[in-house]
């Protein structure tokens, strides 16, 4: 993993502690995001290659509180893949993980 941040956009499933925070990590060598508990439990994942043009490299998420779209996700990318360091983005998500917005970057 490349990036380990607190997201507080998920909420831990059910039968978790209350409150349990969520954190995401940046799964660059296989292309995704996964949530997952402290204790290590897997909560979800979401694959990024075809999520938008440059963003199969996640780097790392940062979160925030947009006042018209509600909770994002900032998610710079490497590029394309790891043999192909070309098309690098940021991709803004909304809280259900849907791309908002794209902004290339080299």
């Amino acid at each position: 993993p490349h990036g380990i941040s607190l997201d507080p956009r998920v909420r831990a499933p059910a039968g978790s502690p209350a409150h349990a925070p969520v954190f995401v990590v940046s799964d660059r060598s296989n292309e995704r995001l996964v949530w997952v508990l402290a204790n290590g439990e897997f909560v979800a994942s979401a694959p990024m290659r075809d999520r938008g043009p440059g963003m199969a490299l996640p780097c790392n998420v940062d979160t925030h509180v947009d006042p018209d779209a509600g909770p994002v996700a900032v998610v710079p990318s490497l590029g394309t893949s790891l043999s192909d360091l070309t098309g690098a983005s940021v991709g803004i998500f909304n809280g259900s993980n849907a791309l908002l917005s794209t902004i290339a970057v080299a």
